[in-house]
């Protein structure tokens, strides 16, 4: 009743296991396509910023003025738009990769726990095959047991009356 109890209960989190990778799987399938999406969105966005300031660069570029104040110096840590495109496609891309690297090693350990549950509810069904056996064997044995039993009472009944009719005929000539 145990090993039944523990198969069917392997067997529940095996169903569960499998729609919570079910979902996984979908989480990971619409994560990876919004990755794509914003790079490719963001790719031509680069691509036709990147024509724009090349074929019309001269006129965005302002002449420089001597203005009252120093003059202006571009922040060393600052990039300009399309730079901060591109670092925001390779944030992207890392991330594609990241999402598909932690859904193979999902998937990798669901085949695992599938297999070693599927491995523990064999191992039961094999337990408690052999316990069955094991009780069919034993009530054979009782069985075989008891039908001696049986024959040996019958016999010491037959044997009985027997002691009892010698008895009978030995008592009637001492008498």
């Amino acid at each position: 009743a145990d090993a039944q109890k523990e198969e069917s209960e392997m067997e529940i989190s095996l169903k569960q296991a499998g729609e919570a990778r079910k979902a996984q799987s979908k989480e990971f399938q619409t994560s990876v396509m919004d990755q794509r999406a914003t790079i490719n969105i963001l790719s031509k966005a680069q691509a036709r910023l990147t024509a724009y300031y090349n074929t019309k660069a001269g006129a965005f570029l302002q002449q420089p003025q001597k203005p009252s104040f120093n003059s202006y110096e571009k922040s060393g840590g600052a990039g300009g738009v399309l730079q901060l495109l591109q670092k925001v496609i390779t944030e992207a891309e890392i991330a594609e990769k990241e999402i598909v690297t932690s859904n193979q090693k999902a998937q990798s350990d669901y085949a695992e726990f599938v297999q070693d549950t599927s491995d523990s509810i064999q191992a039961t069904r094999d337990a408690i095959s052999e316990k069955q056996g094991q009780l069919a064997q034993a009530d054979s044995e009782k069985s075989e047991t008891q039908g001696g039993q049986l024959s040996n009472e019958e016999e010491l009944a037959k044997l009985s009356d027997l002691l009892k009719a010698h008895h009978l005929d030995c008592d009637y000539v001492v008498k």
